[in-house]
């Protein structure tokens, strides 16, 4: 494929809509008529809009041109296919993990209402019982005191 510009252009702003373009060798494209100075009769001439480029493009019509072209629009849907479906894989990838990772939020989150609820009710518990502690030391305090009384006698 040989892209081909136009040995020279000359470009001229429209001044006016109204006005005539300067002759019949020109195209006006964007407001701007382009002048080709040589022209070829089996190539189409596409010119940029922006006013950074100094030089249309020219597209050749053969044959060879648009075979490649064909191919490229192909590999280009193979392209925009594989990538579609790459997105879509890792679109369920993404939403699978944050659907675990909302789990795992709501697993934390249970524990630490439980745990909450186990402390307070340890609390209570630990209230409840703490004359079982006085209790407990009632045994070894029996025996001191009937030793006590041994020895008084």
């Amino acid at each position: 494929m040989a892209a081909t510009t136009l040995p020279s252009a000359k470009r001229e702003t429209n001044p006016s809509p109204e006005s005539e373009p300067p002759d019949n060798d020109s195209a006006q494209m964007g407001g701007v008529y382009v002048m080709a100075t040589t022209t070829l009769p089996s190539a189409k001439m596409e010119t940029s809009p922006s006013p950074e480029s100094e030089y249309p493009v020219i597209f050749g019509d053969n044959k060879e041109e648009k075979e490649i072209k064909e191919e490229c629009d192909c590999g280009i849907s193979d392209l925009l296919g594989f990538c579609r479906d790459k997105k879509n894989e890792m679109n369920i990838f993404v939403h699978d993990y944050m659907q675990k990772i909302a789990y795992l939020q709501y697993s934390i989150k249970d524990v630490r209402c439980r745990f909450s609820v186990f402390q307070e009710a340890l609390k209570r518990q630990s209230d409840q019982f703490e004359h079982l502690k006085v209790v407990r030391g009632i045994g070894s305090a029996y025996r001191a005191c009937l030793a006590e009384v041994v020895t008084r006698k």
